[in-house]
């Protein structure tokens, strides 16, 4: 067994909150709420499911269980989450440990992100025992990844989120780490704990230190099973729990030796100092002890340095001999300053130095005794003044000892009585406004009269009167109070009855009580009477040539060649503003329809224009992605898709080539207008843009597509805009493929049953008509097909579907019209080449004009998404050159990432990972970081990187040894392997980028497919054995999109090993 923590982490020392009563008084006033959560999946068994809730009720046994101190409740999960009890359901620990071990068993798979919900929506309510003053902790236990890592996460956040302080758990060997450490709170080594089986949960609390056994701020170190105190100064023993036997003082006493003493008395009066020297720790380093006697002169006895023994100090105290005389004190207190407190006389600089003045009379000078006690103190002396008998001056003792004088300032009767200065503390009077005092040894305890509290009965108690009403709990707070009232009631006192007292507005909605009832007011994105329902966001997603599914899931067949909104607020919304609009061309020589061709975002004034080929541009200036924070945007390109986010909700995916996505936040609902419609939860998009109903009009979609057009500012802007109605008059054999889309025994049976028949419906529709509108040729009929297949099975990847299409239908990336749709700069634009060393201006009539964009010497670095130049340092830009400087400006480069440039010494294989043991498992931002991190590594020979939760796996392995890369269910999942050889192998991948292919059937084996490819001089090969198919292509790219699929293999001649460049 082993326990993945520091050694002497343990559960208990985690939780701070939960001290054990016998380890330190305080801590049975601790305060908390906490949840259990034991995962009773199939995996656990019944066995060790006892296990964990005999391990659940060992760390309850420890808890001050009671309504004003710790609340425990639990729930259990499998494929459902059910509660077992609530926070409010038991305030008696034997109640609560009952109630653990009556936990049931039941199994099923892990749905752990339910759980998590439930816990934040639930356990952690008013209505369920949740204070609002007492934290709230939640602690799972787990054996297993969940079924849902990304809801799991989700879940997680959003419960930390609420300030509920998570603990996880992790027990066996097949768990999900990183999913472990996404549940816990931060830091991890603090809040994630893992153990290898269910024995092992009793190491979480093995440590001895658990139990602080070291009182008195002292230090516990473990040692095994036993454990050693390091003590504070002023403490000592096993447990620090003795105090003074290594305190540090000098301690000088002053006896008084007037005539009115008498020698008999004078004894007493030593007897009571030796007293008092017994309880010292004597010694150089420890405490020193001095004594002087007066009378009408002041004599020393001993000095501060003249014993460091404990009997020989006793033996000096018991030889100071008695004189007599008048009671010249002021002599005795100037002798202190001056003489007894130097260095010369033992005094230590850091020690405090202590003064004890014995006297039974008043002295014979007043003013100057009061003179001489204030120099005294003001030199940092301690003065402590002991009057004995009936002769006393009071008001002179008070100016002798330091303040407050109930501390420093004693009087006794007679010399017996010295005495009870040690025997009763109560002599003292601690118990205030007639509280009664009782000693019990050298302490003492007050019983404090109604209306009074505190230690010595000093405050006051304004909850004696009881003024919570309706169970209502009270806390003092000096002289005023505050109740705490049950639910359903509210005011000062509690005496009002608040339907808002138990929070039915979930969701951060905001309570309104009215009498009896009350109103929710929701927060964006949630509705219902308590704010309980969550409002969707609105999405339209636009494919084909074109077909727009709109918000409420209707569908617009419309193939204007102009420029229209797609989305966009409407006039008079309290909301930000956006647009989103889309400009549409002709394709494959077909007049009949149109596709997407590029979209624009527009917000405050700025546009982000998305191109086919995934370029950018900002207000008409090419940039780089990823764009972090630029203006109003963040955009990033990830497995085939540019993605838009805004911060208020809006998100805009485009392809670069027909579809495009369009996400708005829930809050937006019917504040929309444009193609995909208004989003208002009605099936009523069949409208103009003046709100013109035209659904039962045969040209319903043109009329529909025209009141959207917008003016046309792009490249080439169309004179004239060609609107086709749609036609699905073609025979049942072109458009017969499309069919398979509804099968729900295909390849797509398991896509149907999740996005339902009605959508399903809907796309088979749009294959008809696209497969329709490009049957003249069987090439044109075919990218038509896979266009539409593209998008339905994108809808698939939505719901978690993920379907290995491509080979089955033989559907490559058709890029063949891509040379007449790419976006043509207008003449006299200024770009930038992908290296920024040259700058190129597009003249007209196919020329261009090529120039140095930078200074000579300069690198091309990226900032903020933009290409710029920048000098070496100790260099500035000036005139077109890099000059020397002796202040250089400071580097612009946020991201060292982006410095070297690393990516095209990889192969990049989307949707797809390999299996094994990783050599390293890291979080970066960046995939570039994770590539930068493999080449530093000479083992490294793969990597996988997923950019949804930011983990990059590291690989001394790869899929070019017969290793089999394994498709994603996650499109945010991807492979890259390390090319350190000429001929690149990858088993698991096939083609799927924009590159021309030629594609063969029926070859039966592999080196028939090499044959093809030596044959026609071709840089790059995929072979299928179970599909018997061959592709080959000459295109001469060093990096090829390629896609997992395990039926596929791929192969790459190169000239030359990649190198990296500076």
């Amino acid at each position: 067994m082993t326990l993945h923590k520091p050694q002497g982490y343990t559960m208990q020392n985690v939780l701070v909150y939960f001290e054990k009563p016998e380890s330190q008084h305080a801590c049975e006033n601790a305060v908390a709420d906490v949840m259990f959560v034991l995962d009773e999946s199939g995996s656990v068994g019944s066995n060790n499911y006892k296990k964990m809730k005999e391990f659940v009720s060992h760390i309850v046994k420890s808890f001050p269980i009671g309504p004003k101190h710790v609340r425990v409740g639990a729930i259990r999960f499998a494929k459902v989450t059910t509660p077992q009890f609530a926070l409010n359901s038991y305030n008696d620990k034997n109640l609560v440990l009952k109630g653990i071990n009556s936990i049931p068993y039941r199994g099923g798979n892990t749905k752990t992100h339910k759980a998590l919900n439930y816990l934040r929506t639930t356990s952690f309510t008013q209505a369920a025992g949740d204070r609002k003053d007492a934290p709230n902790i939640a602690i799972i236990l787990t054996d297993g990844k969940s079924t849902n890592q990304r809801e799991t996460i989700t879940a997680a956040k959003k419960l930390r989120n609420a300030n509920v302080i998570v603990f996880a758990i992790g027990i066996g060997n097949n768990l999900n780490e990183l999913e472990l450490k996404e549940i816990g709170n931060s830091p991890t080594d603090k809040y994630v704990f893992t153990v290898n089986n269910f024995d092992a949960l009793k190491s979480i609390e093995t440590d001895p230190c658990d139990a602080k056994p070291c009182k008195n701020s002292g230090v516990c170190k473990s040692k095994g099973n036993s454990y050693t105190c390091t003590c504070k100064t002023g403490y000592s023993g096993e447990n620090c729990d003795k105090a003074c036997e290594n305190a540090v003082a000098d301690v000088m006493f002053v006896l008084d030796e007037s005539g009115s003493v008498g020698s008999n008395n004078y004894k007493k009066m030593k007897e009571f100092v030796s007293h008092i020297v017994k309880s010292f720790p004597i010694g150089p380093k420890h405490v020193r002890v001095g004594a002087i006697r007066f009378a009408k002169v002041t004599t020393p006895q001993f000095a501060l340095n003249s014993y460091n023994d404990k009997n020989l100090v006793l033996k000096g105290i018991n030889s100071i001999p008695y004189r007599g005389g008048n009671t010249k004190t002021h002599k005795a207190l100037n002798y202190l300053r001056t003489t007894s407190f130097t260095q010369a006389a033992g005094d230590r600089k850091d020690a405090p130095n202590i003064a004890i003045i014995l006297t039974d009379g008043k002295s014979t000078n007043q003013r100057e005794t009061i003179t001489a006690a204030k120099k005294l103190r003001n030199a940092n002396v301690i003065v402590f003044a002991i009057g004995i008998g009936n002769n006393l001056n009071e008001l002179e003792l008070k100016e002798i000892g330091n303040s407050p004088t109930d501390k420093y300032v004693f009087t006794v009767n007679n010399f017996d009585a010295l005495k009870s200065i040690e025997t009763d503390p109560c002599d003292a009077k601690p118990c205030k406004n007639s509280g009664v005092c009782k000693s019990k040894g050298n302490s003492y305890t007050c019983t404090c009269k109604t209306g009074y509290s505190g230690e010595n009965c000093d405050k006051v108690d304004p909850c004696a009167a009881k003024p919570c009403k309706n169970g209502g709990v009270c806390e003092s707070n000096g002289n005023s109070y505050k109740c705490t009232c049950k639910a359903g009631y509210s005011g000062t006192n509690c005496d009002t009855v608040d339907p808002c007292a138990a929070k039915p507005c979930k969701n951060g909605g905001v309570c309104e009580s009215n009498g009896n009832s009350y109103k929710c007011t929701c927060k964006a994105g949630y509705s219902g009477t308590n704010c309980d329902t969550v409002i969707p966001d609105c999405v339209c997603k636009v494919a084909g040539d074109p077909h727009y599914a709109t918000f409420d899931g209707q569908l617009i067949h419309f193939m204007g060649t102009c420029k229209y909104t797609l989305a966009s607020t409407t006039k008079g919304s309290s909301l930000m503003a956006f647009s989103v609009e889309a400009k549409n061309e002709h394709r494959l020589n077909n007049k009949k329809v149109s596709y997407i061709r590029m979209v624009d975002v527009k917000v405050n004034g700025v546009t982000l224009r998305l191109l086919p080929g995934h370029t950018v541009l900002v207000n008409k200036q090419i940039l780089q992605m990823p764009l972090k924070n630029f203006l109003a945007f963040n955009a990033t390109y990830s497995a085939g898709w540019v993605t838009v986010t805004t911060t208020f909700g809006l998100k805009v995916k485009f392809d670069g080539n027909h579809r495009v996505y369009i996400y708005v936040s829930g809050e937006y609902r019917g504040q929309l207008t444009g193609l995909c419609g208004d989003c208002n939860s009605k099936r009523d998009d069949f409208r103009t843009k003046e709100g013109v109903d035209v659904s039962k009009k045969a040209n319903k979609y043109s009329l529909i597509g025209k009141s959207y057009q917008v003016p046309d500012d792009s490249d080439k802007p169309e004179k004239v805009c060609n609107v086709t109605d749609i036609t699905t008059d073609c025979d049942l054999k072109i458009t017969g493929v499309c069919e398979l889309m509804t099968h729900e025994n295909g390849i797509f049976g398991q896509c149907v049953k999740s996005l339902g028949k009605e959508v399903a419906r809907q796309y088979l529709d749009s294959c008809k008509i696209d497969v329709c509108a490009y049957s003249m040729t069987a090439k044109y009929k075919k990218s038509a097909t896979c266009k539409s297949f593209e998008s339905f099975v994108k809808e698939c990847e939505a719901k978690d579907v993920l379907v290995n299409w491509r080979g089955v239908l033989g559907c490559q990336l058709d890029c063949s019209t891509w040379a007449n749709t790419m976006y043509k700069f207008n003449a006299n634009t200024t770009i930038l080449s992908s290296d920024c060393s040259v700058s190129v201006t597009c003249l007209g009539n196919g020329k261009i004009h090529e120039s140095s964009s930078c200074p000579s010497g300069s690198d091309c670095l990226i900032e903020f998404g933009q290409r710029m130049c920048k000098c070496p340092d100790g260099y500035a830009p000036l005139n077109g050159e890099c000059k020397k400087t002796l202040k250089p400006p400071p580097s612009p480069i946020i991201d060292p990432a982006f410095l070297q440039p690393v990516m095209h010494m990889f192969i990049r294989v989307s949707v797809a990972y390999i299996k094994g043991t990783f050599l390293e498992e890291l979080k970066f931002e960046h995939v570039e970081k994770c590539a930068h991190r493999c080449m530093n590594n000479t083992k490294c020979k793969s990597f996988n990187f997923d950019d949804l939760v930011k983990t990059c796996q590291l690989y001394s392995i790869s899929a070019a040894t017969g290793i089999t890369l394994t498709p994603s269910e996650c499109p945010y999942r991807e492979y890259y392997q390390r090319i350190d050889s000429k001929t690149v192998v990858i088993y698991g991948a096939t083609i799927t980028t924009c590159i021309h292919i030629s594609e063969y059937s029926n070859i039966k084996t592999e080196a028939e497919c090499k044959k093809l490819r030596i044959k026609g001089n071709y840089t790059a090969m995929e072979y299928s054995k179970f599909f018997k198919g061959c592709g080959v292509t000459h295109n001469a790219e060093k990096t090829y999109g390629l896609t997992g699929n395990i039926f596929w293999k791929f192969e790459l001649m190169l000239d030359e090993i990649p190198k990296m460049t500076n």
